[in-house]
């Protein structure tokens, strides 16, 4: 028996909710009428808003990336669900995932619940990073009980590529406990890509990230991302991330 109503956050750069292999999964779902679903659209031709069977789609001509998206996504579903799921628009979802998600509504002990994350063959969340005393977590995926995000608000300080250490901090900071449910999901990693189809702007974004949570432990990994930069001859980029260090 299905209890509740659960949220599903999604935030779009350009390209529409029907467009992404997000919605293109859930219309197969037999839990879509237990959903929820939210899509901040940024870089939209339009401001408005669209109300759909399924779900609403927010749009904007700006881009306020996935802090403002994700911010919109809590304030429009807080009141009515019981608990959020953060999506990115590439996640492929099926029903055992919202049987997970929906059978950690029991739980009474927990307030976050995240599988654990695969790319390329590596675990890549949770995980142990050099520089952090707690679990860093990424959000695509992670689902989170309303009632403990009350008050909160992602910073538009990290509006894309900090979003992760901002949340993972804030998780520790608050003691909100941490439930690794039994499943793995795939997630892409652009870091983890050779930086295949990811401009300059973007790596730069990454390793700025790092270095304001990492503190001097990020430049082992600045270091690694010069040394990609110059075996794929990306020069421009490399003087970039060497004036980082």
């Amino acid at each position: 028996m299905r209890k509740g109503k659960l949220g599903i956050l999604c935030v779009t750069y350009k390209q529409p909710f029907m467009e992404t292999e997000l919605y293109l999964s859930l219309v197969h779902s037999t839990y879509i009428k237990d959903l929820i679903i939210f899509n901040f659209f940024n870089g939209s031709k339009f401001d408005r808003i669209i109300e759909t069977d399924s779900f609403t789609e927010e749009e904007t001509t700006k881009n306020g990336g996935l802090a403002l998206g994700y911010n919109k996504g809590i304030d429009y579903c807080r009141d009515k669900v019981e608990s959020i799921v953060f999506f990115n628009s590439d996640c492929s979802v099926t029903d055992d995932i919202f049987e997970a998600y929906f059978n950690n509504l029991k739980e009474k002990n927990f307030n976050v619940f995240v599988p654990t994350l695969i790319c390329r063959n590596r675990i890549i969340s949770p995980f142990k990073k050099t520089g952090l005393d707690y679990d860093f977590y990424i959000i695509s995926w992670m689902q989170m009980n309303t009632n403990c995000l009350k008050d909160y608000k992602f910073s538009d300080k990290y509006w894309l590529d900090g979003i992760d250490y901002e949340l993972s901090e804030w998780i520790n900071l608050n003691g909100i406990k941490v439930k690794i449910f039994d499943k793995k999901c795939t997630h892409d990693l652009s870091i983890l890509d050779n930086y295949k189809g990811t401009p300059d702007w973007r790596i730069l974004n990454i390793y700025m990230s790092e270095k304001n949570f990492l503190k001097d432990n990020y430049r082992y990994g600045l270091l690694k991302g010069i040394i990609r930069a110059l075996w794929h001859k990306r020069f421009n980029l490399v003087q970039q991330l060497v004036r980082l260090w």
